[in-house]
């Protein structure tokens, strides 16, 4: 943990270095970000300790299967199987979150999130609660998937284009919720600019293509991720 602390404190060395009043508030930005970033690294610590208890409760456990045991007993067994496997999972999709925030992929806690931070390469422009979060995300991303144009959708009732993100380099570039487990894929929002780039490759295809203003909705109901379609590198 000193190994962290003390290049967060070269970070703000180096970022205060020739500040000027112009830019205190993107210091400020900067310094909370770090300590944010400081504290999931910390929670390595705590997530260690987790696992060594887990671990502990496991041979307990094997201990008491190996001798002879009544039918409450069992019970209770299978009780703590279960709690363990509950705390394992919780861990396991924590250190998934940790390990996505130190190397700057897509992950991030929709309840903890703030307008201005940075998820992979998108920014939090607008962050709305109404029964789910609701999150705009800005910034140009490269995306591969298949698109398919649906004029009059039956289940929309409007002319949609959907796209299927199904590279995995490109799942790791949208911000993504934790605990969104969801396929991913959107809606293109602006329709006909969008029609007017894929039509000429058909109705339907594969493509690579470049989309921002990302929006990712988190009611699980009818409602959908959106985005705009800025440009047509590949399609097929």
């Amino acid at each position: 943990m000193k190994k962290f602390t003390f290049v967060f404190i070269i970070i703000l060395l180096i970022a205060l270095s020739g500040c000027t009043n112009n830019n205190l508030e993107e210091i400020d930005t900067l310094t909370n970000q770090v300590n944010k970033l400081s504290k999931r690294i910390d929670n390595y610590e705590e997530l260690t300790s987790n696992i060594e208890s887990l671990s502990s409760r496991i041979a307990n456990i094997e201990k008491k299967v190996s001798n002879s045991v009544d039918n409450e007993q069992l019970d209770l067994v299978e009780n703590e199987l279960k709690s363990i496997s509950t705390n394992l999972s919780k861990i396991q999709v924590e250190l998934q979150f940790i390990e996505n925030t130190v190397y700057n992929r897509s992950l991030f806690k929709a309840d903890d999130i703030e307008v201005g931070e940075l998820v992979s390469s998108m920014i939090l422009v607008e962050k709305n609660y109404n029964k789910a979060w609701r999150l705009l995300f800005s910034g140009e991303v490269e995306l591969t998937g298949e698109y398919r144009i649906s004029e009059n959708d039956e289940y929309y009732g409007r002319d949609v284009i959907f796209f299927d993100v199904d590279d995995d380099n490109s799942k790791n570039v949208l911000p993504r919720a934790l605990g969104d487990n969801r396929h991913l894929w959107f809606v293109i929002r602006n329709y006909e600019d969008a029609y007017n780039l894929l039509i000429n490759s058909g109705l339907e295809g594969e493509a690579t293509v470049v989309v921002d203003n990302y929006l990712i909705d988190l009611l699980q109901s009818d409602v959908v991720n959106e985005a705009d379609l800025i440009k047509v590198i590949v399609s097929k």
